[in-house]
């Protein structure tokens, strides 16, 4: 049974001189939900993320999915575009590793402050909010960490993964008692095998509870139904059901809930 839910923008203070948009989700009661981040694609916060948004607080958490860009960029949603893609490029070659972490610390406690978020936390991210999920779980503690479809893990293309690729990292989740979801399509040409085989094996080596899900004719970004083009039904409908099951044991590790 999904719950039901109320939405909203909502501007969320970071540091003492900032303000940061955010869309928030949540249970439509007064009880303690955990909270789940919810990390952006390239594109900003679509109808596409903000639906996922949605989607994760009728499962009973609060979702916040944060505008990562509010120091750099101010204007509409990015469309599905070559245009839209080179602007979202631009603006995330700069972030920097401290503002996303302010950012996420910040939609946290605002989640606690604001909504009496149960202490419990978890991130998804997806694409470009993959690789920014993978960095914030070597940084804080989550008690789940799902990333779909994370690029330039292994690599040092963008400003997070520099001076070194996030991978390197990858010591810190276990630091912070992490676990990981990985989620890729086998003809993803942006996450070939090799980076996959070097995620599974730094994950492994640091003895990070974690599991990597490739769904073979997947392609990038197929969890997305706005991009018919790379949309794969079948993988969705398989990855949100491993999904919940892996939020549900982490994120409600005293009670067992059945929701479909």
């Amino acid at each position: 049974m999904e719950l039901p839910i109320v939405s909203r923008e909502v501007m969320i203070p970071v540091n003492d001189d900032q303000h940061m948009k955010a869309f928030v989700s949540r249970p439509d009661d007064a009880a303690s939900h955990p909270c789940v981040i919810i990390g952006m694609e390239l594109f900003g916060l679509t109808d596409h993320i903000q639906d996922i948004t949605q989607r994760v607080a009728k499962l009973g958490y609060v979702a916040i999915a944060p505008d990562f860009y509010h120091r750099t960029y101010n204007g509409d949603t990015l469309q599905y575009t070559p245009e839209g893609r080179a602007i979202g490029l631009e603006n995330l070659d700069l972030l920097s590793r401290q503002g996303v972490m302010d950012d996420i610390k910040a939609a946290v406690l605002f989640a606690k402050e604001k909504f009496s978020a149960n202490g419990h936390t978890g991130m998804l991210g997806f694409s470009m909010g993959g690789h920014v999920a993978y960095y914030a779980a070597t940084q804080m503690h989550f008690d789940a960490t799902a990333c779909f479809y994370g690029g330039w893990i292994t690599s040092s293309g963008t400003a997070l993964s520099r001076p070194e690729a996030l991978v390197n990292l990858t010591t810190g989740i276990k630091v912070h008692d992490g676990r990981v979801m990985f989620f890729s399509g086998g003809k993803d040409p942006h996450i070939p095998p090799a980076d996959l085989i070097a995620i599974k094996t730094a994950l492994t080596q640091a003895d990070v509870p974690h599991e990597m899900l490739v769904y073979p004719n997947a392609t990038h970004g197929f969890f997305c139904d706005a991009r018919p083009e790379t949309f794969d039904k079948s993988a969705r409908d398989s990855a949100w059901e491993k999904l919940r099951v892996f939020f549900e044991k982490a994120l409600h590790p005293s009670q067992t809930i059945h929701r479909q």
